[in-house]
């Protein structure tokens, strides 16, 4: 717990990391654990009961630090991208063996792939709620992992040798495993894979070549010539295997053409040795030719070797110019730091603590701030090709999408439903200078103060017939840009506020004294911005946030989530040339990977223009291969403002009631109507899940009670998202 005086970091309320599948798609409701696995390390280490301490052996169990080491080098052993499926791996005449290694999944060699079974961990929500999802490089390794078994297993019949090799349990079924993987593609992005470990952004590896980039590796690592000489005879996997292997596919042949070569060359010389053939001018040059034939020979499969290599390596470096970039980006992007802080209800965030809260789509004029707008909110503002077509913000709402609400509504059909709904500002754009009016830049500035968070919409798509202000594509440029004129903005911000501070303070004439405390801020918040760095991006206590909140008023303590807006064809293909450099420069500039949304603006007005024909909506979408980014932009915004919301759900009327997150059940009841906050006695709660497991398709809490799922709740209770709540209150007991 942290007390009133500890430094915090404000995390945000997206930074809390979820499970990537929902509930009722679990396929492991219990977890099978090893009856032991080895802590510590090489020479030093234990037997452990994993039941004892199941997070130290999932971070054994799931971490591969062989193949991390060598990351940046591994275009050289494969490709990025997906392995193939079970079903192709035998039709390469590939056989299957297991293993318990990480570092060893997903690698080949000659007619043999090594792939670890599925653990049951992996399966289960409840290890994902209280282990994977508290630290974030457990997390990325548990996603990637689940990603190659979604590889693995793309057909039925890909299912069917799954169980047959034990990589898949026999308790699991078709349908139910089709659900999971349907579900967790969905809530991860396949296109810069930012929530999984490095290693799984390649398939397959070749061990032969990873042994020799592993060798290498360790041998510039080296300090010493010891170390040199002992790196030289090191291997990734043990070696005696594939030696054995090699020599007994290849002895042969080459033994018998080194004895050919050798007996006609030997003969010859014999010949040459006699009296008789000494003077044969025809034997002389048969001689000749044959030792220049040999000579050529070795020549010829020399260079046919090296000219198989050059190809080999020119042709993985072709395949993998669209992820070099990322290859290469920094390790805060690739993994994350260990511990995540989880938000606890007691942090004091950024900005104001109501449930009417705003996202404004912030970004340079074209990079499709007024579509988006239009698409999210079913609006028609104007979205021309020049810039400035906006002046004064259009603002609209949109319905947050959730199939619990869909579940709820399908389960009771009310006459009256209400989903929860996100307001959204379409917001001008800016230019820079802005900040000193450049543009009507203080007009549009001061409207991004009146939103509580930002859609930061980067244009990275090429289009000649598409005006940029700068005349050239350059999304970091445009990053930079964007957050230089928010800074200088609330650098003018905070001097106006302590030039009135300090006429308060000249005023009463010595009664009133300048706060140690908005001293200290106000300085260590100019310095931050001076450098260009976000206000939420510091270090702050909780009595400083107060202070910001209520005092200073500034635009970078507003959360951001970054949406790409890609073109159609970078979209479907899932590459584009921008989206490392965007990323590594939202992680350099403290943001997290979950901030950056992909998508296009192309690709959603497409799928828009569709929406009359379901059919052909359906069938475009299927044959696009990937899905529409809205509900997710939408989600994500309504998460990142600390929002949530509870059920009201009868025969009557289903309703979506908007809360602040960490919100206790009097407040949350004030949301209904202030009689309920003034009178309230308790909340009868169950939590969505209990209710969509134990309900049996009907509407009574029956069921629900008689499990002990149907609590009562009083004064203390926090509100949790996706609660359904009914609430007892009478007001006349109330003085």
């Amino acid at each position: 717990m942290m007390n009133g005086s500890a430094p915090v970091r404000d995390p945000g309320p997206s930074t809390a990391l979820q499970p990537p599948y929902k509930k009722q798609h679990e396929l492991a409701s219990t977890v099978v654990y090893p009856c032991r696995f080895r802590h510590g390390t090489r020479y030093k280490n234990e037997w452990v009961d994993p039941q004892q301490d199941p997070a130290a052996f999932l971070a054994v169990d799931l971490k591969c630090p062989k193949l991390n080491t060598i990351h940046d080098h591994l275009w050289l052993a494969g490709i990025p991208r997906p392995a193939r499926p079970l079903h192709q791996q035998k039709l390469c005449q590939r056989s299957v063996y297991l293993t318990e290694s990480c570092d060893e999944h997903l690698v080949w060699h000659e007619r043999s792939i090594f792939i670890k079974p599925c653990p049951s961990y992996l399966l289960n929500y409840e290890t994902w709620l209280s282990h994977l999802c508290v630290d974030e490089e457990l997390y990325t390794n548990a996603c990637g992992l689940l990603l190659s078994y979604t590889w693995l297993v793309n057909r039925e019949s890909d299912f069917l040798i799954a169980q047959d090799c034990g990589i898949l349990s026999k308790d699991v079924e078709w349908p139910a495993w089709k659900r999971l993987v349907d579900d967790f593609l969905n809530s991860i992005d396949e296109m810069s894979l930012l929530h999984v470990n490095c290693r799984y952004h390649f398939g397959e590896l070749r061990l032969a070549r990873v042994s020799i980039v592993y060798r290498l590796h360790s041998f510039c690592r080296a300090k010493s010539l010891a170390g040199r000489i002992q790196a030289l005879d090191s291997t990734y996997m043990p070696r005696s295997t594939w030696y054995k292997q090699f020599f007994e596919k290849n002895f042969g042949w080459i033994v018998t053409v080194f004895i050919y070569i050798s007996v006609v060359l030997s003969s010859l010389q014999v010949g040459l040795g006699t009296e008789r053939l000494q003077n044969n001018t025809g034997f002389h040059q048969l001689a000749v030719g044959v030792t220049l034939a040999s000579l050529a020979s070795v020549a010829f499969a020399m260079t046919v070797v090296i000219l198989i290599w050059s190809v080999l390596v020119t042709y993985y470096l072709l395949a993998n110019r669209q992820y070099w970039k990322q290859i290469m980006v920094s390790d805060k992007f690739i993994m994350p730091p260990k511990k995540v802080e989880v938000v606890k209800d007691n942090v004091v965030a950024f900005g104001r603590v109501r449930k009417n809260l705003k996202m404004g789509c912030v970004g340079l004029p074209n990079v499709g701030k007024s579509s988006l707008f239009n698409l999210l909110t079913e609006q028609s503002a104007a979205a021309e090709n020049y810039p400035f077509c906006t002046i004064e913000p259009n603002e609209a709402r949109c319905a947050v999408p959730d199939a619990r609400y869909d579940f709820l509504c399908d389960l009771w059909k009310p006459p009256s439903m209400y989903p929860a709904f996100l307001q959204v500002t379409d917001i001008a754009g800016l230019i820079k200078g802005a900040s000193q009016g450049e543009g009507l830049g203080n007009a549009f500035l001061s409207h991004i103060q009146a939103v509580d968070g930002m859609f930061h919409i980067v244009r990275a798509f090429d289009n000649d017939q598409v005006l940029h202000v700068d005349d050239s594509i350059d999304p970091v440029r445009d990053l930079d840009t964007i957050q230089s004129e928010l800074c200088l903005k609330d650098l003018d911000i905070l001097q106006k506020t302590i030039i009135a501070e300090e006429a308060i303070v000249k005023k009463a004439g010595g009664k009133y004294k300048m706060l140690p405390l908005f001293t200290e801020t106000t300085t260590k918040i100019r310095e931050m911005l001076e450098n260009d760095k976000p206000v939420r991006d510091g270090s702050w206590t909780p009595a400083e946030i107060a202070l910001i909140n209520e005092k200073i008023q500034l635009i970078t303590t507003k959360p951001a989530i970054y949406l790409v807006n890609l073109t159609m064809k970078d979209y479907l293909r899932q590459k584009s040339k921008y989206l490392p450099s965007i990323a590594k420069w939202v992680t350099e500039h403290g943001g997290l990977p979950r901030d950056i949304i992909p998508f296009s603006i192309e690709f959603e007005e497409k799928v828009h223009s569709l929406k009359d024909d379901p059919d052909a909506q359906a069938e475009f979408l299927k044959e696009s291969k990937v899905k529409s980014k809205l509900d997710k932009i939408i989600t994500e915004g309504f998460t990142k403002l600390g929002l949530q919301y509870y059920f009201t759900a009868g025969e009557k009327e289903i309703r979506c009631w908007t809360i602040p997150r960490g919100c206790l059940a009097p407040q949350a009841a004030g949301a209904i109507h202030s009689d309920f906050e003034r009178g309230f006695i308790k909340a009868e709660v169950v939590a969505y899940q209990d209710f969509h497991d134990l309900c049996e398709g009907g509407k009574s809490m029956g069921p629900i009670k008689a499990a002990g799922k149907y609590r009562q709740e009083g004064k203390s209770y926090v509100v949790q998202d996706g609660d359904i709540v009914h609430f007892q209150f009478n007001v006349s007991n109330k003085k």
